[in-house]
């Protein structure tokens, strides 16, 4: 731990007096100081406040670091579960409730011109029909305004 300690610790200046022999001798003394106990505490203070503030930077940069990591986290798991999780899926069965064929439902297959055609005549066929029979009109009706939009053109023309 002291070695970790000791990457963050600020290096003494070669100038700088105070710090000029660190080997601490018996006592809280240096080699090259004086018998003064009061010069004796202040360095002995100084070098436990200095102790102090380098565990207070490394715990610190430690928190900031799991701080990040747990940020990215948390980014990780709305990510993840913003995505969609279920693949719908369209089995086709026979008239004995057997899987005929299985497939992806969002994948949409090519449609068949016989079917386009089809529902083309069969929109035409509604938008045209004309008849005595109240819910017969009132059915081609509705089956011809469920294939426009609001706001699409043919709608405007329909309403005519």
């Amino acid at each position: 731990m002291n070695r970790i300690i000791e990457l963050f610790r600020l290096k003494p200046d070669a100038a700088d007096p105070m710090h000029v022999n660190d080997g601490v001798m018996a006592g809280g003394r240096r080699s090259s100081e004086n018998e003064n106990p009061y010069l004796s505490a202040r360095r002995t203070w100084n070098d436990h406040m200095r102790e102090v503030h380098a565990s207070r930077n490394m715990w610190q940069m430690l928190a900031l670091l799991c701080l990040l990591i747990a940020l990215a986290g948390v980014g990780g798991v709305i990510a993840i579960g913003s995505q969609s999780k279920f693949i719908p899926y369209v089995v086709q069965v026979n008239q004995l409730g057997e899987a005929i064929a299985v497939s992806r439902a969002d994948i949409a297959a090519v449609a068949d011109q016989r079917v386009v055609y089809a529902s083309v005549a069969a929109f035409i066929n509604d938008l045209r029909m004309v008849t005595p029979d109240i819910a017969l009109q009132r059915r081609a009706i509705f089956r011809a305004y469920a294939m426009l939009s609001n706001n699409d053109p043919a709608t405007a023309k329909a309403n005519e």
